[in-house]
């Protein structure tokens, strides 16, 4: 299967940078899969929410290029086609919201690509009923908790019927529970066929991905299946990161000697 999303040669380097520090991204390559769930993980600084702004043709590379299904985020004749394959949904999802109600946020996006009254309504009516934000259609968004809040920003995302959906962290400001339900949300949606990429600080969020992405320092340090990320343990430890707390009982379990499956 061919790549959906092919990044070669990445660097990144804004204009205001001194001379003295390293590029932001440096030689990134990687390739994503139709219909895949991968997961860009990395400690503070490492480049990761500046790959994925790269990758969703927020910020062009200083070298290299990313191809979404061939076309060249640098080419400004693919944007408007760029756009509705993509939909971004933020760390702080109070940056999306820009309607007064739930209901028109959603409709918002829909509204300025003129598509028919008919069609935006039977779309908001869709995502509010899957997100379930019916009782909270004509609810202020700020009157919202905070998972409510995130639940918003991703119908208007997923109203407007995009084929990848890239998250910044989007858990971030969300309570245990309320992390734990959106990111069942986010898994929901991919086993609907929906290609995923999420960069988060959480560990154990980014082994629940098929493939895992490691930044450190701007580079591309390991990329691989969880399993494979898990081999590399003592790697992870010297970039200041640590494997789930079940992959540190399962390790300690089969050194007992107990039949641990993978």
């Amino acid at each position: 299967m061919s790549a959906f999303i092919k990044v070669s040669g990445l660097s990144y380097r804004p204009e205001n940078l001194p001379e003295n520090q390293p590029d932001i991204l440096r030689r990134i390559t990687l390739e994503i899969k139709p219909g895949s769930f991968c997961a860009i993980i990395g400690s503070n600084g490492s480049g990761k929410t500046t790959l994925l702004r790269a990758i969703a043709g927020l910020l062009l590379p200083t070298s290299g290029q990313v191809l979404i299904e061939g076309m060249d985020t640098r080419n400004s004749k693919h944007q408007s086609h760029l756009r509705s394959l993509m939909g971004v949904v933020f760390q702080n999802p109070v940056d999306q919201i820009v309607a007064s109600t739930v209901e028109e946020d959603i409709a918002f996006g829909l509204e300025n690509a003129n598509l028919p009254t008919a069609v935006i309504k039977d779309r908001v009516a869709r995502q509010l009923k899957n997100l379930d934000l019916v009782q909270e259609a004509s609810h202020p968004p700020h009157l919202l908790s905070g998972g409510q809040i995130q639940k918003c920003a991703l119908a208007g995302v997923l109203a407007r019927q995009p084929r990848i959906l890239l998250f910044d962290e989007p858990t971030t400001m969300l309570d245990p529970l309320t992390r734990k339900s959106f990111l069942n949300q986010i898994k929901a949606l991919h086993k609907q066929g929906m290609t995923i990429l999420l960069v988060t600080h959480h560990m154990e969020e980014a082994f629940q991905a098929d493939h895992i992405y490691v930044l450190h320092e701007g580079l591309l340090k390991i990329g691989g299946t969880p399993m494979e990320v898990l081999d590399k343990a003592n790697m992870l430890y010297e970039i200041s990161l640590t494997i789930p707390e079940i992959a540190l009982l399962s390790n300690k379990l089969y050194a007992l000697g107990w039949d641990v499956p993978p």
